[in-house]
């Protein structure tokens, strides 16, 4: 028999007479007995709830939301009201909630990963710094993946087909070599998406958007090499294609509070900002036709669910590439002894290598900024634009584990382990200038980082009596983070690295109350890591940035309840310091504009989650969770807050590791009064305090309801009728707390018959046909103009004038209901 912590490895389930074994923490323990907060999603709930993604998994799971802000990349996964604005968009800058494929960590974007080849899900929640490792500070996701057949052949064929020219094909066969000793499995996924029939193309003639396609090819081999040693091998690859994304810019004209100098009203595309004297400067008098509002309100106040319907807009002019392109393998190791004393040796490695393109215009409106100086006084209209995403990355990284173990049918249990991590990723920039007849993007060398994380770790369980026992795990790790930047040379400009030590730790004290019933309490320390902003945080005083710190306490109880019912319930708070909050700060020339991570806050998070389910009858299942998240800052000051309040000025520097709640004005003789306020729009106003406001990217509430009916038909045919319904309240997508998504509200459901080996169902994902934006992130307005208020009168650099335009926001589009129909084959 294989040995059963490399069966099931870090958060693994599998169901056993109806009782879901989970090992969160490294031991094999009952869903209902484990001291830890755990959803565990078998294969069948899998199936039976639909699940394709893993936005799906956050709509089942109580306390994870998950913001699908870019298409498949660049995933933002949120567990307890966690977020970070930059995690994912600034290299280095982390969610905190770490994905694990088979145990072994995995930094990747997980969207396009084959869900029919996973036989089980599981989200760790809280801090697991100590266990799990680096990113792991809000909780872990597990992805397991089915293994090779112990005895003979078996296999499975599957065929999707959808609205919106949605095809899926997925075969699986698995043979055992040689019975209980070697078997390898084989698996392959081929799915394409035409994209939403309401994603037209508002800047390229109502063109389809949002196409995807993927190939997924897997591959394992498990061999037992005697009754105590035990080897799994996984080789995967994936490639994806994915057409231009579905973005649309909200424009400045739809602000509707806060006045003040960064608006509309104090742009112009095709003002000459020079004194007239003067030749004008190449931004001015080309800009065609755009959209122009002489509105001051500097924000916009309220839900942008109600621009759903809104077109989206990516320009094919504006940049050398749009979309997305992926190439990937990754592979896994495993390997566990058993010593005849009971202990147990395990190590894991991983390797992943990924080739990455992504391409978009970042304006995100119809219209174009496209322009080339001739002479400083002088330029002409060009195909070359002003801002665009053209990058590609190739990254590369490896980890390594081992951990010894004690007998874990001892009364004193301990473990010991080492831990080693290691990224690069080399970047580079397209340009439409560069573009050669060998050279469709214009490629030139941007950015080399880098990541090296060392740990040792450590557990001991102390069963104190037959009922209470007591938990401990630290680990200590050094990570290094590097930076280097080309802008286009061979030779870097800039080459910066920063390492952060740490100690981080869990104490749990559980208690087995009958056999029914159990309860636990702990207290974790958790860190997000630190990191590097580059050469564009120098000037600001933002070269590097700390990690954010959590101190987590939770109590939980879990339970049967009238023989055929199942609860966990869970309550935490979180104290959180140095919260890694977004800076925005000027741009690079010829780049994009640009924030850096900053440690200016504090938080508080508590909440409630729920998690349940009731067996009617033989036949009849419902169940459901509910998660109620209470995010909110403490303290903290943030620069854009300050503009806001004030009416359009700049913060004066001030101290990051004791921010204030109130400003001054930057460059003023009176630092309290501007110098310049033409319109009478100072506020008198100064504070930049955003305490008492919700942490952004999270919801208040989450619910989740699902019924689940399985019925005979005839003897060797039975019918299913699934459905599920989810809720998730409007998340704030920023820390002002002014603009928000809406909330969301999504009914799906399968009906259908089995019969022998065969499975048949018609499905409709989404039937509410839910548009509410899944994100949007705070943004600029480009074709307003640039940097209007002249610099030539006194006191006009006391006022917000950045050369991006006044602000906007930019949204990204969920999918619509779909129907379609599903058949599988087992053999």
């Amino acid at each position: 028999m294989a040995l059963a912590l490399l069966t099931v490895s870090p958060a693994m389930a599998q169901l056993v007479d109806d009782e879901i074994i989970v090992t969160a923490r490294r031991v094999s323990e009952t869903l209902l007995e484990a001291p830890v907060a755990v959803t565990a999603l078998s294969e069948a709930q899998i199936e039976n709830l639909g699940i394709q993604s893993v936005d799906d998994i956050a709509r089942h799971t109580a306390g994870f939301s998950f913001s699908n802000a870019f298409g498949r990349t660049t995933e933002r996964p949120v567990i307890r009201g966690a977020a970070n604005i930059l995690a994912g968009v600034q290299f280095g800058v982390e969610a905190g909630a770490a994905y694990f494929v088979d145990g072994v960590y995995y930094s990747g974007d997980l969207q396009a990963l084959d869900i029919r080849n996973v036989e089980r899900v599981e989200v760790v929640k809280g801090p697991q710094s100590a266990l799990y490792g680096r990113n792991t500070y809000s909780g872990a996701i597990n992805f397991i993946t089915k293994r090779p057949s112990s005895s003979g052949t078996e296999g499975s064929f599957e065929a999707i087909v959808a609205e919106d020219d949605e095809y899926q094909v997925y075969g699986r066969i698995s043979q055992s070599l040689i019975e209980d000793v070697w078997g390898f499995s084989l698996s392959g996924r081929y799915y394409e998406y035409g994209g939403d029939s309401a994603w037209k193309n508002a800047a390229d003639n109502g063109r389809q958007m949002g196409e995807e396609q993927s190939l997924n090819l897997n591959a394992t081999m498990d061999v037992n090499f005697s009754e105590s040693t035990t080897a799994i091998f996984r080789l995967g690859y994936a490639d994806d294609e994915d057409s231009a994304r579905p973005f649309r810019l909200i424009g400045a004209e739809q602000n509707n509070c806060s006045p003040g100098y960064r608006s509309g009203a104090y742009y112009d595309p095709n003002l000459n900002p020079l004194p007239p004297f003067l030749p004008p400067p190449p931004f001015a008098g080309i800009f065609p036709n755009t959209v122009t509002t002489d509105s001051n309100f500097q924000y916009f106040c309220g839900e942008l669910s109600q621009f759903e319907d809104l077109d989206p807009a990516q320009d094919i002019n504006g940049t050398p590439f749009l979309g997305v392109e992926r190439q990937m393998v990754f592979g896994t190791a495993l390997f566990e002894h058993q010593f005849d004393s009971g202990w147990d040796l395990t190590m894991s490695a991983g390797y992943r290598k990924q080739d990455l393109l992504t391409g978009s215009d970042s304006d995100h409106q119809v219209g174009g900024i496209n322009f080339v100086a001739i002479s400083p006084f002088f330029s002409i209209p060009t195909d070359n634009a002003f801002l665009n995403t053209t990058d590609t990355g190739e990254v590369e990284d490896i980890s390594l584990e081992a951990r010894l173990s004690t007998d874990p049918a001892k009364r004193v249990r301990a473990s010991v382990g080492g831990y080693y991590y290691d990224q690069t990723n080399e970047g580079q920039s397209g340009a439409l200038s560069r573009r050669t007849a060998d050279d469709r993007l214009g490629l030139a060398p941007s950015n080399t980082l880098t990541i090296e994380n060392k740990a040792v770790f450590g557990t001991l369980d102390f069963d104190m009596s037959d009922a209470l026992t007591v938990s401990l795990e630290g680990r200590y790790q050094e990570e290094t983070k590097g930076r280097q930047e080309f802008g286009g040379a061979t030779t870097a400009a800039y080459d910066q690295s920063v390492t952060f030590d740490d100690f981080v730790y869990k104490a749990i004290l559980s208690y087995d109350i009958s056999d029914d019933f159990s309860t636990y309490g702990s207290y974790a320390r958790g860190v997000k890591p630190g990191g590097v902003n580059g050469s564009i945080g120098v000037a600001s005083g933002d070269e590097f940035y700390e990690p954010e710190n959590v101190d987590a306490f939770e109590l939980g109880l879990k339970g049967r309840f009238l023989d055929n019912g199942r609860f966990t319930l869970s309550g935490y708070l979180n104290d959180i310091s140095q919260y890694q909050l977004t800076t925005p700060v000027a741009a690079i020339a010829g780049g994009n504009v640009n924030s850096v991570a900053t440690n200016q806050g504090n938080a508080e998070i508590m909440g409630l989650e729920f998690e349940g389910s009731y067996d009617l009858s033989d036949y009849l299942r419902v169940g459901g969770s509910y998660a109620w998240t209470d995010a909110e800052f403490t303290s903290g000051c943030d620069d854009f807050q300050f503009t806001l309040n004030s009416g359009g000025y700049l913060i004066a520097a001030f101290d990051r590791t004791n921010p204030p709640t109130t400003g001054t004005i930057r460059g003023s003789a009176n630092p309290t009064v501007p110098t310049y306020d033409p319109d009478g729009l100072f506020t008198g106003n100064l504070s930049c305090d955003i305490s008492g406001n919700k942490v952004p990217l999270t919801s208040e509430h989450q619910v989740s309801l699902y019924t689940q009916a399985n019925f005979p038909i005839t003897d060797s045919m039975n019918g299913f009728i699934n459905a599920d319904f989810t809720h998730e309240s409007s998340k704030f997508i920023q820390v002002h707390n002014l603009m928000e998504t809406g909330a969301t509200n999504i009914l799906s459901g399968q009906i259908g018959v089995t019969y022998d080996n065969i499975r048949l169902e018609i499905f409709g994902r989404n039937l509410t046909d839910e548009r509410t934006p899944p994100a949007a992130t705070r943004w600029f307005d480009l074709l307003e103009g640039f940097n209007t208020i002249s610099s030539q009168i006194p006191g006009a650099t006391s006022i917000d004038r950045n050369v991006t335009g006044p602000r906007s926001t930019f949204l990204s589009y969920r999918r619509g209901r779909q129907i379609g129909a599903r058949i599988q084959v087992d053999f």
